[in-house]
Formats: C-alpha cells, sequence, structure tokens
C-alpha cells in the first residue's frame, strides 16, 4: 500500500524542510554535463568559474510559503536569483547545498546555458514534493 500525504500536509512538510528548521542553503551552478541521479555526491558537479559568477545564499525566509501547484504536486520556491557574466562558460544546472556544505537537490536546466560576456542568467529554484499515491 502506498503512503498518502494529503495536499495540506506536503505543504507543511516543504516548509518545514526549506523554511522552518535547519540552516540556510547555498545555490551553486554547475558547468559539466551531468544529470542528477539518486547517488549524486557534491564530487559530480563541477562549479562554475565564469566572470560573475558567484554562489547564492537563500535564507530560511528567502523561501516562499508552499503551495499546491497545477499539478497536484506541493512547490515551494525562492526568490529569482541572477548571474552577469564577464567571460564565457557553459552551464548545466545548479545545485543547493545546506550550511555544513552537504547535497540536498539538484536540479539539471532543460538544455545548457551557454553564457557570453554581457549575458545575464536568470533561474526561479523551486522544489517540489508528492505523495506516491
Amino acid at each position: 500500500m502506498a503512503l498518502v500525504v494529503p495536499n495540506i500536509g506536503e505543504t507543511k512538510l516543504l516548509e518545514w524542510i526549506l523554511k522552518s528548521t535547519g540552516t540556510d542553503t547555498v545555490l551553486k551552478l554547475y558547468s559539466n554535463d551531468y544529470t542528477p541521479v539518486a547517488a549524486s555526491t557534491n564530487g559530480s558537479f563541477t562549479e562554475a568559474t565564469f566572470t560573475g559568477y558567484v554562489e547564492k545564499d537563500i535564507a530560511r525566509t528567502d523561501w516562499a510559503s508552499a503551495t499546491t501547484n497545477g499539478s497536484g504536486k506541493a512547490e515551494i520556491t525562492s526568490p529569482d536569483l541572477s548571474w552577469s557574466a564577464t567571460s564565457s562558460q557553459t552551464v548545466y544546472g545548479y545545485f543547493v547545498q545546506d550550511a555544513s556544505g552537504n547535497l540536498l537537490f539538484a536540479e539539471r536546466f532543460s538544455s545548457a546555458r551557454a553564457l557570453e560576456s554581457g549575458d545575464t542568467l536568470t533561474i526561479s529554484p523551486k522544489f517540489t514534493l508528492t505523495s506516491e499515491a
């Protein structure tokens, strides 16, 4: 039998995970052609190095309140994050760590982003949660 988590439970769990307890998070872009899997580790990702790149801190208070999206999944988002490149590099996605450097989650972009000097990259990180049934 599958575990059932009602929508209200999903949104509450997301807020506990990213807003209520623990540490702030750090988002980093990665530049290796890699698709995250369940066994991914920090070593799976090569952090971006283009000029203008810095990792971005996401404070617990920055995450929005969790909602149920149109697909019936609980979803929580952070504010948009932007980088202005002054050198070239291709980035494939991002990974998020806690303050101790533990890998929490990662997302590969639907297509690689080939940045050139003068380009701006803006992403809208989100985390979803859904019941097994």
